[in-house]
């Protein structure tokens, strides 16, 4: 409760309350027996708080704790490893560490596909970030595939007129146009 509380005043840029809130999560979850997955949870959560507030260094240290609670608990192919191997991968290439975040972002990927189907919107989402990665290492063709993928998966989930669909081709323009410089 103390984390959602956080992540919510977080959003709402109210950064004092979420820090206060966060703390007190901490100290709970200092008193769970070691391994405990609920550690690994509210490791997760901090690191959307610290995302929100721009302390990626922070935020990417409390994603990797909560990865490594997680995979011993459920086991590296669990979507709950995929959704902070994406968190994890979305924070550092927000931080422009594009080269560490790529094998988290394919692992989301793959634990997606496997877990939820090819075309599921998690996956689209996933190839969008792999490809945002490729664009900002000035890998265009490398990017390209996996922002095709990705706004072909968003076109056929929710249409033309999908903000998800626009956001994809965009990035797939930015490709082009960067390729031609």
């Amino acid at each position: 409760t103390l984390v959602l509380a956080a992540t919510r005043a977080a959003s709402a840029k109210d950064f004092k309350s979420a820090e206060d809130l966060r703390q007190r999560a901490v100290k709970i979850t200092s008193r769970f027996p070691s391994g405990d997955p609920r550690i690994g949870t509210t490791q997760n959560t901090l690191g959307l708080v610290y995302r929100e507030e721009k302390k990626y260094s922070d935020s990417a240290k409390a994603f990797e704790s909560a990865l490594t609670m997680l995979e011993r608990s459920y086991g590296p192919e669990s979507l709950d490893v995929a959704n902070i191997d994406f968190n994890l991968g979305s924070v550092l290439i927000a931080d422009g560490k594009y080269d560490a975040a790529l094998p988290h972002i394919q692992h989301s990927r793959s634990i997606f596909e496997k877990v939820m189907g090819a075309q599921s919107l998690k996956a689209a989402a996933a190839y969008c970030l792999l490809g945002e990665a490729y664009r900002n290492m000035n890998r265009f063709d490398d990017a390209e595939k996996p922002l095709k993928q990705c706004a072909d998966l968003r076109e056929a989930s929710a249409g033309v007129e999908s903000p998800e669909l626009a956001d994809a081709l965009y990035n797939l323009g930015l490709v082009y146009e960067d390729r031609k410089s």
